[in-house]
């Protein structure tokens, strides 16, 4: 169908003025340009986007979730950078704590009362220790979490 009329049939005979009736021509390429402004999904492309945390609402042209997505992407960064922050201080802690000789590696002093030293680690060895390792536990699951969190985030915004 390479031309078509447009034609006014409201118009009566008896009026004095006729209706314009022009023919368009709708060419082939015409066609392709109307065809191109229609957004077509492609699977390849979905693909790629979704390899970018926020690409997938990109791709939808949902552009109003992007900073949606990425606070949610900081907020785990965050929790993952400062839980796995206080699970390495605590698990050096417990770690010289536990250690053969205490007193060389005192990285456990940042948790004893103020005004301990490292050659009285007898003393704080009975209450230090449990402490270290209940917070060592503490933060590794939290941080455990945080990764998990951050997984299932990636997988919503795709």
């Amino acid at each position: 169908m390479p031309y078509a009329k447009l034609v006014n049939h409201s118009a009566s005979t008896s009026d004095s003025i006729q209706p314009f009736t022009p023919e368009v021509d709708l060419t082939e390429r015409a066609q392709k340009v109307a065809q191109q402004a229609l957004w077509q999904p492609n699977s390849t492309k979905a693909l790629l986007w979704g390899l970018l945390p926020g690409g997938g609402q990109i791709y939808n042209r949902k552009y109003w979730k992007l900073p949606i997505v990425w606070g949610a992407f900081t907020a785990c960064y965050y929790a993952i950078s400062w839980n796995n922050r206080q699970y390495q201080d605590y698990h050096a802690a417990y770690r010289d704590l536990s250690s053969e000789d205490p007193s060389t590696n005192t990285s456990w002093l940042a948790f004893a009362p103020l005004g301990a030293k490292a050659s009285d680690y007898q003393q704080y060895l009975s209450s230090l220790r449990p402490t270290l390792k209940r917070g060592n536990d503490f933060y590794r699951r939290y941080r455990d979490l945080s990764i998990l969190a951050t997984v299932l985030v990636y997988g919503l915004t795709l």
